[in-house]
């Protein structure tokens, strides 16, 4: 007990130090303090982390936001103001407080009241700003880790505050909408690699280059839709969205993707174009990354449309999506009569139950009987 009191109280003034730190743009000893605080939660057991939450989340949201609020503004504005100066980035170990709220979520996940203050704490438009396609790609999975693991009976996410005077925001579900849009979209943007010469715009997966009079007949290189990352790094990206859904699904919070108007449509068209490169015959780890992309986003389809069939209509949710009713048909097809084999090896007999189930919904015993002629 002595302990735990002494780790609580240098816990405590600590935080206060740090907080100080941050208003007094002291940021060498925000660093320094920040790591203080990972070190001694790196020697202590979840159940005191727990206690530490109110203490903790504020001077780590702030030190975050020094970084990701101007990374995610200069980014973000097409045509800035030229008379406007820059904005000024300290030089603010990002990577140190990500860590410790990564690591006071997992500490919460099991729990009620703990997880409550804590996704209440961290405010919607901080967790928005980390999910940006702006920002650093490790900084996105991070959030995306933390997100996974914050599905409680009554929310997904952020929590409402009551203080929270949005108009835009007026209940738990419009938040959860919010985080359905980011996610969704996640699975086509990929932040830009720092480390290429030329990255092309964050979270763009095409890029057009201006051509000039003078350079009409010179070749372009074709756009990388990776971002200048490897595509084992982009689908592990890619899997960390789909499982932050996934804990939105099982979390019966599945009705903010089902009402949403393009979250079907984008799950779909993600889905068919999984498949299709499944015939590209990539390596053996990329091929199980594949797989398990195909796997989550089949469950999450099956789940959502399976709970919520009397509540949406699955035509007009595919309307979005050029081709959308084609593409969805194509892809649960192909998993449903799937025979495991080359193409489709470890493709699940779970993933091809859903897909069956799927299409017994959406189409009338006459169209299944001829669509599988």
């Amino acid at each position: 007990l002595l302990r735990l009191g002494l780790a609580t109280a240098c816990i405590s003034t600590v935080c206060t130090l740090w907080s100080k730190c941050i208003y007094e743009k002291q940021y060498e000893l925000v660093n320094h303090l920040a790591l203080l605080i990972k070190n001694i939660l790196m020697t202590c057991r979840f159940h005191f982390i727990q206690k530490t939450v109110k203490t903790i989340v504020p001077p780590a949201m702030d030190t975050i936001n020094l970084v990701a609020w101007p990374t995610g503004q200069a980014n973000y504005l097409m045509e800035p103001d030229p008379r406007s100066p820059p904005p000024t980035i300290p030089a603010v170990d990002m990577d140190t407080s990500l860590w410790i709220l990564h690591t006071l979520a997992i500490a919460v996940q099991d729990t009620t009241e703990p997880a409550h203050t804590f996704w209440t704490l961290l405010w919607y438009h901080f967790v928005l700003l980390l999910l940006m396609p702006q920002q650093s790609l490790p900084h996105v999975q991070v959030m995306l880790s933390m997100l996974a693991v914050s599905a409680q009976p009554s929310s997904f996410g952020s929590i409402r505050r009551a203080q929270d005077d949005d108009n835009d925001i007026t209940s738990q579900e419009d938040i959860e909408a919010l985080l359905v849009e980011r996610l969704t979209s996640l699975l086509f943007q990929v932040p830009a690699n720092p480390a290429c010469s030329n990255p092309p715009a964050a979270g763009n997966t095409t890029t057009v280059t201006p051509v000039s009079s003078s350079d009409t007949d010179t070749p372009h290189p074709p756009p990388d839709p990776h971002n200048g990352w490897p595509l084992p790094t982009v689908l592990t990206f890619r899997i960390h969205a789909l499982q932050a859904l996934t804990a939105l699904t099982h979390s019966h919070r599945s009705l903010a993707l089902a009402t949403h108007a393009t979250g079907i449509s984008r799950l779909t068209h993600f889905l068919h174009d999984t498949i299709r490169s499944l015939q590209s015959h990539y390596p053996p780890t990329i091929h199980t990354q594949l797989i398990h992309s195909i796997t989550l986003s089949t469950t999450i389809l099956h789940t959502t449309l399976t709970r919520h069939s009397a509540q949406i209509d699955l035509r007009n949710k595919l309307r979005p999506l050029h081709g959308g009713i084609h593409m969805y048909l194509i892809a649960l097809t192909r998993l449903a009569f799937n025979e495991g084999l080359v193409v489709e090896r470890g493709v699940g007999g779970s993933v091809a139950d859903a897909a069956h189930a799927l299409l017994d919904e959406f189409l009338s015993p006459q169209i299944g009987r001829a669509s599988c002629r």
